[in-house]
């Protein structure tokens, strides 16, 4: 049986032993013994830690993988660099391959910014941002804000 067929009947249960008044130990208990709930929301919990230790595996690889990721595109930065320097110091436009040709390009003007306090406000780019704090001390102090509510949610903690 899976989870929610077990979930299906176990509902069934409760709602039958509720209504009788039974002691609230004895009827999970009586639904653990006729459903196996527990054991079925334990072997979840195995699997879910199993399953984590992969999530936390997998991000470690990505981290690994993103620093070699950034050492290869430093590495090539770096070639570029040393061949746009070799190839404007003896005023080379273009060297051709059968696979390839390197030529040197002149880019678009781009900006580059030496003191940032020097400039004007103008100049400066604005985010804006919802702060879900300040929402939620508002609305939680009584006062309405609209467009958003205070929810509370549940989950599960496998310790």
């Amino acid at each position: 049986m899976n989870l929610f067929q077990m979930t299906q009947e176990a509902k069934k249960i409760y709602d039958y032993l509720t209504e009788l008044d039974i002691d609230e130990q004895a009827v999970y208990d009586t639904i653990d013994g006729e459903t196996g709930i527990n054991e079925k929301l334990i072997n979840y919990g195995h699997v879910i830690r199993a399953i984590n230790a992969d999530v936390e595996s997998i991000k470690q690889e990505q981290e690994r993988l993103a620093k070699r990721k950034r050492a290869f595109e430093n590495h090539i930065s770096s070639m570029k660099e040393r061949m746009l320097e070799a190839m404007n110091a003896i005023d080379m436009k273009k060297v051709m391959d059968p696979l390839f040709t390197i030529s040197v390009r002149n880019n678009a003007e781009s900006v580059e910014v030496l003191d940032e306090s020097k400039l004007a406000d103008d100049y400066f780019k604005i985010k804006k941002e919802v702060s879900k704090t300040a929402i939620k001390e508002a609305l939680q102090s009584g006062k309405t804000v609209d467009g958003a509510r205070l929810i509370r949610t549940q989950s599960v903690i496998i310790k």
